[in-house]
């Protein structure tokens, strides 16, 4: 015997998106990833489900890197907006390259002495992304938080 799911109604997706910050915020990614999920077969633009899943996704880098990435990045294009694009993935290659710093295993790409660092991970294609002010929000620039901003790119100096 097979049971189907109900599907989210439309009315509940903001509780539902309510649940899936909270449980997020208590270390519980992969049950914000299942809500996220079921939001986005209801409403697969939903901007703030696709920005919790790509933070959901990221939460777990530890646990599978490859997957949870490769999923990350797929959804960055539907977010519909240069601005969100770059911030989160500026957001991904910081929590990406923490996972890295953290391993000390062949093909971390660290375990050779920490040569080779990542690279900004602004992109090139959105010049001053920092300082440019969204259009139709608030007058003062939105900047990428401190740690998603730059890497050392080279060697350290010690």
């Amino acid at each position: 015997m097979e049971f189907e799911l109900k599907k989210l109604s439309k009315a509940a997706i903001p509780a539902a998106l309510g649940r899936a910050e909270r449980y997020r915020l208590l270390n519980e990614p992969a049950l914000a990833e299942s809500i996220c999920q079921d939001i986005l077969v209801v409403e697969p633009d939903n901007r703030q489900a696709i920005a919790l899943l790509i933070l959901a996704l990221s939460d777990q880098f530890i646990e599978n890197i490859v997957d949870n990435l490769d999923h990350a990045w797929s959804l960055l294009s539907r977010l519909n907006d240069e601005y969100l694009q770059a911030y989160y993935q500026g957001i991904l290659f910081e929590r990406q390259a923490r996972v890295y710093m953290r391993r000390a295993a062949p093909g971390s790409h660290f375990s050779h002495g920490g040569d080779d660092f990542f690279v900004d991970p602004i992109p090139a294609r959105i010049p001053n992304i920092g300082t440019q002010r969204r259009p139709g929000r608030q007058s003062s620039p939105v900047l990428f938080p401190p740690a998603a901003g730059f890497f050392y790119v080279g060697r350290f100096p010690y």
